[in-house]
């Protein structure tokens, strides 16, 4: 049976090395459901991905709280292929972005993903 991953590696990504923005799994609250997210970022590396970075832009990282991300990065950093995950944010607050970073960096984390920043502008002129 042919994944979505061996698609994405034959037809798409020729080229080396390989990251995946890993998808999250949710819990029927909608939490987040931290070790099926991990489990599937590992089965995704060991099936022939270089790296995976988690809170990217592909997960739905914004309607994550800054708690459930904590306890991801704190959970990934027991798991065998740890050197090859690497972090996002997926918030848009500077001290937000910060407070991940750093809480990140505590773990050993060196490789960040951060979203651009989200503007939103009034064009009154095109509203007429």
């Amino acid at each position: 049976m042919m994944t979505k991953w061996d698609t994405i590696q034959n037809d798409i990504l020729p080229i080396e090395p390989k990251y995946w923005g890993d998808e999250n799994e949710f819990e029927k609250d909608l939490s987040l459901d931290v070790e099926a997210t991990i489990a599937h970022a590992e089965s995704i590396i060991k099936n022939g991905l270089h790296g995976v970075f988690f809170f990217g832009s592909t997960g739905q990282s914004q309607l994550i709280s800054i708690s459930e991300k904590k306890e991801l990065i704190a959970r990934t950093a027991t798991s065998k292929f740890r050197d090859k995950f690497h972090m996002g944010t997926g918030v848009n607050s500077l001290k937000d972005n910060i407070d991940i970073i750093r809480y990140s960096m505590e773990y050993g984390y060196q490789t960040f993903l951060i979203m651009p920043p989200a503007r939103s502008e009034e064009h009154t002129s095109e509203l007429q």
